[in-house]
């Protein structure tokens, strides 16, 4: 557009960004981030969980092992070939050297806990760590008659 000498010249659009244009974009991204980070770390506790499961069931498999070579169960973890007792188990399911390392998610021990039920029996329990103790299933548990369970039904 040509401007014509004696009249006032258009009214110019500033180009940019406004500050309350501005505003808005960073508060829809702050609820953005907020509801998407919430969703991600229950996705993450729920994927830790398998964890403690496969960490009983191996440990289950080794007293029932253990059971057969020597006619009784263990109250000790390092007798079924862990590396402590109770051994601590990290986030891609392996055993620690240490229970003190960082990336430790469940400490899993198993004792002799019969409750009134026949001899011999065992109870190993993966107890959460960390990062995992928000985790609303809480402890897991498996006993030598294949029960499973954790702190919050429905979780196993």
């Amino acid at each position: 557009m040509k401007h014509i000498p004696g009249t006032s010249a258009p009214p110019r659009r500033a180009a940019g960004v406004t500050l309350i244009e501005l505003v808005i974009t960073l508060a829809i991204l702050g609820i953005l981030a907020t509801v998407s980070y919430a969703s991600y770390s229950n996705y993450i506790l729920k994927a830790n969980r398998s964890v403690a499961k496969s960490a009983l069931l191996d440990a289950a498999t080794r007293q029932e092992r253990f059971y057969a070579s020597n006619r009784r169960y263990t109250t000790s973890m390092s007798e079924l070939g862990y590396p402590t007792s109770p051994t601590c188990f990290g986030k891609d399911g392996s055993p620690l050297t240490s229970c003190s390392v960082a990336g430790n998610i469940y400490s899993v021990r198993t004792e002799d806990s019969c409750d009134g039920g026949p001899l011999p029996c065992f109870k190993v329990t993966a107890t959460p760590f960390n990062m995992q103790n928000s985790d609303t299933c809480g402890t897991f548990r498996i006993f030598s008659t294949n029960v499973r369970d954790a702190a919050t039904s429905g979780c196993w």
